[in-house]
């Protein structure tokens, strides 16, 4: 996975076709377990979800659309092919050989996202990771 991150990433464009494989992965890898089946975090492993440290981690809300390590295709990639670490998101490198899929999946995660509301262009962000 190493080479993965050091080398040139070139994104799959984002299709109707690839969000649909993209759907299937995540229902096949069942991320849904942590992050809800639509993205919201809410799934029925959130509330025991705990990082390195024995702290509770709670999985994120793909919906708010900020993420850990970037909110770009490329950041999101990264995360999925490498995890997070001191986090329960493992890696998905041997998960997902095809870097089809691995595109797909970034792009059905991204789409899972909805447009900033009046409070977040009033407020701002309001993750601790911001």
């Amino acid at each position: 996975p190493e080479q993965l991150v050091t080398a040139e990433l070139r994104p799959l464009p984002d299709t109707p076709a690839l969000r649909a494989r993209g759907k299937v992965l995540y229902e096949t890898l069942q991320c849904g377990q942590c992050h809800g089946p639509q993205g919201r975090g809410d799934g029925p492993a959130a509330a025991t979800a705990v990082d390195d440290q024995g702290q509770s981690a709670a999985p994120l809300d793909f919906t708010v659309g900020l993420y850990k390590g970037g909110s770009s295709p490329e950041d999101v990639y990264r995360t999925f092919v490498t995890g997070l670490d001191g986090t329960p998101m493992p890696s998905y490198g041997d998960s997902l050989p095809k870097e089809e899929d691995r595109w797909a999946l970034v792009h059905y995660v991204r789409s899972l996202s909805r447009s900033p509301g009046i409070f977040r262009w009033l407020f701002g962000p309001r993750t601790p990771w911001e």
